[in-house]
Parts: C-alpha cells; sequence; structure tokens
C-alpha cells in the first residue's frame, strides 16, 4: 500500500508545538507543554517501547506519529503478515515532522498507511478494508506517549471505531464460514438455469423516475397506506421479506430483490403467489426461490468481481453485477442506483428494535423483543444516534448494514460522481450519515407526481434468445467438468509427494521443491477465475491463520509448519473440488432432457 493520505474534513485544533534536541542530539517534540518523545534518547525510548507493544502477524494501529520514531521502530519489526497503520490527527504536526525524518520509508513500504488528520468515517473506510484482508481478530491499538492526553476525545473514538469494526468484521467472516458449501450450490444451479432470465445489465439506466426501496423494520407499517397511493408514481422495490408485510397491507411492489442463500430466506416465499412480480435474485440466493417462479426473472452477480466475470463467460454476456452488503437492502440501494436516474427513497429502514420490534408485523419472523437496560451493555445491544437525533438500541449485524450504507453513498458520490438525492423517509430507526432525512409524505409531494406505468412496462421487452444461451451454459459446464478432473489429479499427485518428506529436518530435498512449485504453476492456471478458487477461500483464510508463524520458530519447525500448512491446503482444494464435481453431474444428470 505504502501510502500517506490526508483526510478531508478534518478538523484541526490550535496546537502550539516546539521541536527541540534532545541530550543525544535528536529532534524531538512537544505540544501544549505535553512531551511526546524522551528529552534525553528518543530512539532508544522508541526501540524499547517496540519491543514490548510489537505483536507478530497483526493489524497494528498506531495512535500519533509525533517525530516518527515510535513508527519508525514499528516498521523495522514488520513482516509479511503484519500492516502498520499510523494516525497523525495533527497535520501541522506531522507537516514539522517531515523537515526532519524520511518519510520515503513508509511509503515505500507495502504494508503501510499514514492517515493525517481525524475524520471518522475515512478512518472507518481504511479500517473495515485493511481487517478484511487477514486481520479479524488481530489488531493491536497502539498510542503514542501522552496522545491520550493531548487528544483524548480523538482516542477514544478510534479505540471504540476499532472494537466495533472488528466485532463486524468477524460476524462477515463467520457468515462466510457458515454458508461457504450452500453458496456453491446455489451458484452453481442458479447459472445452470440463469438462461430463463434476463441479465439485469440490459434494464440498467433504463429509467428515470423515484425510486422507494422497502425494508422490512418496524416502521414500514406506517407508511402503507401512503405507498397505495403511488403506486403508479415511482419504481416500488421491495428488499427481500419485505415482499410479506406489503403484500399483507394489500401492496403489491413493482419488483423483488433476492440475495439470501439460506432455508431462512425460501421461508418467507413460501405460502406467496408472486409471479406476477418480477424477481431480481442473485446467483448465490437459495435455488429453490427462482426455480419456483413461473414470472419475469432478472439475474444479477453480487460476489466477487472475478467469480462474476467467470459466470459471464459462462452465459454467453455480461449479467450486471450489484454491490450490496449484510442486508438484501444494501443491493437494492446499488440497484436502484443502477436501473432508474431518479431520486432514492427508503422506508421501513430501521436497523433498529423500534418499539421493541424485530421486524414489520407480517414478516415471517417478526417478534416482540423484550430489551432490559442490563442488556444494552454494548455486548450484543448497544445505543447509537436515531433518525430524529434521539437514542435508539441496535446490535452489530444491524450496525454492520447501516455502516455499509454510508460506505455505499460515499462510494456513490465520489465514485461515480452521482449526486442525486437519497432520502431515509423511515420515521425512526437508525440515524444514516449521509441522507437526507424526511418525512415519507414529503418525498411523495416533492416526487411522486407523474405517472410511470408505461416506463415500468416496457423494461422487459428483451430479445433473448433461450435455447443458444442454455447450449452455452451446458457447452461450459461441461469443459469445467475437465478442469476440474485435472485438478484433483495434481492435488494427489501433491499429497503423494508430501507423503515421503521428513517433518524433522532443516531443509526439503530441491527436487521435491521444483516438482511441487510446478504443481502449484499448474494449478494456479486452472484455478484462475474458477468457481473452486472461491469456494476454498474461506479455508485458505482458516489454514493461513493456523498456520501463521510463531516467534523465535526454529528452522526444523518452520519446515514442518510449511509442509503441514500445504498438506492442508491441498487437502482443502480436493476437497473443494469433489464437492463442485457432484453439483455439476447431478445437475446435468437431472436435467439431460430438458
Amino acid at each position: 500500500m505504502g501510502e500517506i493520505i490526508k483526510l478531508e474534513n478534518s478538523q484541526f485544533k490550535e496546537f502550539q508545538i516546539n521541536i527541540l534536541n534532545s541530550k543525544k542530539g535528536q529532534p524531538y517534540v512537544i505540544v501544549n507543554g505535553l512531551f511526546l518523545h524522551s528529552r534525553y534518547d528518543p530512539i532508544k525510548e522508541a526501540q524499547r517501547w517496540a519491543e514490548v507493544h510489537y505483536q507478530k502477524n497483526h493489524l497494528h494501529i498506531l495512535f500519533g506519529f509525533g517525530a516518527g520514531y515510535f513508527a519508525q521502530e514499528l516498521l523495522r519489526h514488520l513482516d509479511e503478515n503484519d500492516f502498520l497503520l499510523i494516525i497523525e490527527p495533527v497535520a501541522e504536526l506531522f507537516l514539522e515532522a517531515a523537515k526532519f525524518i524520511d518519510l520515503h520509508q513508509f511509503y515505500a513500504h507495502e504494508r503501510v498507511l499514514i492517515l493525517v488528520g481525524f475524520e471518522r468515517m475515512e478512518i472507518e473506510r481504511h479500517l473495515r478494508f485493511i481487517i478484511n484482508l487477514q486481520y479479524a481478530g488481530r489488531v493491536e491499538v497502539l498510542c503514542s506517549p501522552n496522545y491520550d492526553k493531548l487528544l483524548p476525545e480523538e482516542k477514544n473514538q478510534l479505540e471504540k471505531l476499532v472494537l466495533e469494526v472488528s466485532k463486524l468484521e468477524l460476524v462477515n467472516l463467520n457468515t462466510i464460514k457458515y454458508f461457504a458449501q450452500t453458496w456453491q450450490d446455489n451458484f452453481l444451479s442458479n447459472l445452470y438455469f440463469s438462461w430463463k432470465s434476463i441479465p439485469f445489465r440490459r434494464l440498467a439506466g433504463k429509467l428515470d423516475c423515484p425510486v422507494v426501496i422497502a425494508a422490512s423494520g418496524p416502521s414500514l407499517n406506517k407508511q402503507l397506506e401512503l405507498l397505495k397511493k403511488i403506486k403508479d408514481q415511482a419504481l416500488i422495490i421491495a428488499a427481500g421479506s419485505t415482499i410479506n408485510p406489503l403484500l399483507s397491507g394489500g401492496v403489491k411492489p413493482h419488483l423483488v430483490v433476492t440475495i439470501d442463500g439460506s432455508t431462512a430466506n425460501l421461508k418467507h416465499f413460501e405460502g406467496i403467489e408472486i409471479d406476477d412480480i418480477p424477481l431480481y435474485y442473485a446467483l448465490i440466493v437459495h435455488k429453490e426461490i427462482p426455480a419456483k417462479h413461473r414470472g419475469i426473472k432478472v439475474v444479477f452477480n453480487s460476489d466477487n468481481q472475478q467469480l462474476a466475470e467467470w459466470a459471464d463467460q459462462v452465459y454467453g454476456e455480461p449479467l450486471g453485477y450489484v454491490r450490496g452488503g449484510p442486508s438484501v437492502a444494501n443491493f437494492c440501494f446499488d440497484l436502484a442506483r443502477q436501473i432508474s436516474s431518479g431520486p432514492i427513497c427508503f422506508i421501513g429502514q430501521d436497523l433498529a428494535y423500534t418499539g421493541n420490534k424485530s421486524h414489520a408485523e407480517g414478516n415471517k419472523y417478526f417478534k416482540e423483543v423484550q430489551l432490559e437496560p442490563e442488556k444494552v451493555d454494548g455486548k450484543k445491544y448497544l445505543r447509537t444516534k436515531g433518525f430524529y437525533g434521539e437514542e435508539v438500541i441496535t446490535d452489530y449485524p444491524f450496525l454492520n448494514m447501516k455502516k455499509q450504507f454510508e460506505d455505499q453513498l460515499l462510494t456513490m458520490r465520489k465514485v461515480y460522481g452521482d449526486l442525486r438525492p437519497v432520502y431515509n423517509a423511515t420515521e425512526g430507526g437508525v440515524y444514516i450519515e449521509g441522507m437526507e432525512h424526511i418525512s415519507f409524505r414529503e418525498f411523495i409531494e416533492r416526487y411522486c407526481n407523474r405517472d410511470v406505468r408505461a416506463h415500468l412496462a416496457s423494461l422487459y421487452l428483451q430479445d433473448i434468445e433461450p435455447e443458444q444461451v442454455r447450449d452455452r451454459i451446458e457447452k461450459s459446464y461441461k469443459e469445467e467438468m475437465v478442469k476440474l478432473k485435472q485438478v484433483e489429479r495434481l492435488c494427489h499427485k501433491a499429497l503423494d509427494l508430501l507423503k515421503g518428506v521428513s517433518r524433522q529436518t532443516e531443509h526439503v530435498n530441491a527436487k521435491i521443491l521444483t516438482k511441487l512449485d510446478k504443481i502449484d504453476e499448474e494449478l494456479n492456471k486452472l484455478l484462475k477465475s474458477n468457481l473452486v478458487h472461491f469456494a476454498i477461500m474461506p479455508e485458505i483464510f482458516r489454514i493461513n491463520h493456523l498456520y501463521l508463524e510463531p516467534a523465535r520458530e526454529t528452522a526444523v519447525e518452520r519446515t514442518k509448519r510449511i509442509l503441514d500448512k500445504s498438506e492442508a491446503l491441498y487437502r482443502s482444494i480436493n476437497k473443494a473440488v469433489i464437492y463442485v464435481t457432484e453439483i455439476i453431474e447431478k445437475l446435468r444428470e437431472d436435467n439431460a432432457d430438458e
């Protein structure tokens, strides 16, 4: 990475900065009367400090750059499994330090990032990206001496933010692990039958009407009467499970979006007739949801970009890519951005236990939630700013969804240059930063003033030749089977080689290493942009975490660790190949006559 980034919108205080020379002749810094380094030997002080605080295989977050001595010593300790994030809130101080310390050593290092200033949302964005790389559960927050006195509020904010982001990323990781095999089955099945659907890419940019995204929070019910009145004046999107409270309240949305691959999501679609409502689905959704829908279906990619490219290649044209997050409503946001140029409005987006309720009434998982004050202790439930500025009770999964909306809005503005208005008209729940908070009635009065039925009716008039698409998919799956057999053969070959290698030696025979390198090279070619590559990613994360290099490792221990790690990886790849092969074989056998 190796970057130094000045944060926008940073609010700086007034500081009196003095640079003096220590007894050893090295410059040190005093800010507002606080010594940030030793006045005798700041380098030796930093060396001792780093010896105590450095943790191997961790993300180190250093609050306070000062004169750079502590950052410099942490840098000396960094190895290939570490990362150093430095946050210097005082821009003036950083500029002073730059006059006498070599900054090149920091921005030339790929595992270092320096943020200058203090802007919460920007810091959070970088934190989420870095922790998500590989550091969930391995984060060390360090404070340079006296920065806790100089900037106590910012230090507390940072510690809370790191704790919050770390918990959210662990939630994401656990979700990925839990559904690791489920999504493979869903993805392969849905892609196999995608010839019956319209690629979302074909619909992007076709509309210019206002969009209302209805989520299934407790506040949705009070908006249903108003929603009925604008059924012909806006595109109404049902976010997944919201379909049930909408239908119960007499509202028929123009489309329903579904993402989740779990059986819990499937239950939302049981016992209801929605063949007359277009179904927009991600390839990872529970396979029975699109399979049972007999009406218009629209398919899109929603996961890894490389996997999306593979799916596009199999289908024969781009399906379209919808970015989202932990909630189906996150995907609805990006879908709305792409399909229409009109203003976007959220209702029912509580992300909180409004009125001690979990969901809107009519949702199949609706329940009353008793939240005694002692339960809201920050471990599971916590308080955050609400729609009206009051405190509301939420939890970490809800908070994760809120953060994702805020990130999406930031991306929409800065990356896509899309400045259209985005409104939160939930009239309850959490306050979503960046959105304008108004009443639903006000949104309707501003924007819902023309009939959009003709526009919506023409949306699905597409020229598609399903038989050609079906034959192309069948051919692609047949070719994939050949590659999978090659991968399986190479894994067995590598495992046979490893069987004969001693785990009690400092060095492995060079001929064996050459053979293993050749196998790895062939595997990488076969697995590139291949489903198996993505299928084993959660397992690779687990293995990399399990076989991290410990401190003071001997040469024999290192050899054993590397060999054990290699064996675990080959076995994981082989297991994934067998699983994917079985899915494809069954799909082709069951549908041979279709």
